[in-house]
């Protein structure tokens, strides 16, 4: 038995203790999540395996089609349908219209979400892991909680979002909006800041450590209990710890 067959089967042993613990009655959402991505990686040839009950869909692959030629992509247009808990990574959503939706709770890993209308959408709690979202419409959009490790959201427009207690680990925020934007409690280690502005943003307690803020506008930032120790602060402006340009 080669190496591979030996790992698929091992992950598909697990599956199986998970799904037997879920058949046992323990119906916890997040094992209902961990069984749908063993599947996944162990077949991915499989196109989708989906729990109807939930809105959770696993998918090796999913597509969108502009089927009436309006040049606009909406949900209803898109494989799996986006919705709470949508589990679907590496998908192709670029320049999709899904606005005021609900996507909380969605696991969408390394998804193209680039120039996609994401303006008033629930997207609390969701996992955006290294997903493209440069040039995206977030205004207004709720993404309290959510996990943005090392994500580009490079030049996209998040005013008047909620960002509150997210993870923005070396994130690509180079040239976003971000006025009047929650901040507070984000966590924005070695995060990529220039020429971002951050009008009247709260940023209270949250971590800026070693972020690069050159060019950026802090004006009227709240800052309080913010670690900015290590920022790079060439040319910002609107705060005592800002450099000269």
């Amino acid at each position: 038995m080669c190496k591979r067959q030996t790992v698929t089967l091992g992950i598909l042993a697990i599956a199986a203790y998970v799904a037997a613990d879920l058949a046992a009655g323990t119906g916890y959402d997040g094992k209902k999540r961990v069984l749908l991505f063993l599947v996944g990686v162990a077949a991915p040839e499989a196109a989708a395996v989906t729990d109807t009950s939930n809105s959770i869909v696993s998918v090796a692959n999913c597509s969108k089609n502009d089927s009436n030629k309006d040049g606009e992509i909406t949900a209803d247009e898109i494989n799996p349908r986006p919705g709470p808990g949508m589990f679907a990574q590496n998908c192709n959503l670029s320049g999709a219209d899904l606005s005021s939706m609900d996507l909380s709770g969605a696991y969408l890993y390394q998804a193209n979400l680039t120039n996609a209308d994401l303006s008033n959408t629930d997207l609390t709690g969701v996992n955006l892991y290294r997903a493209s979202l440069a040039g995206g419409n977030f205004t207004g959009a709720d993404l309290a909680g959510s996990y943005l490790y090392q994500a580009n959201l490079s030049g996209a427009s998040l005013s008047n979002s909620n960002l509150s207690g997210v993870n923005l680990f070396r994130a690509n925020l180079a040239g976003a909006d971000l006025s009047r934007t929650n901040l507070s409690g984000a966590y924005l280690y070695q995060a990529n800041l220039t020429s971002t502005n951050l009008t009247d943003a709260n940023l209270s307690g949250a971590s800026l450590y070693q972020a690069d803020i050159r060019n950026a506008n802090f004006t009227r930032t709240d800052l309080t209990g913010a670690d900015t120790r290590g920022v790079i602060s060439t040319g910002c402006i609107g705060q005592p710890f800002c450099g000269p340009r």
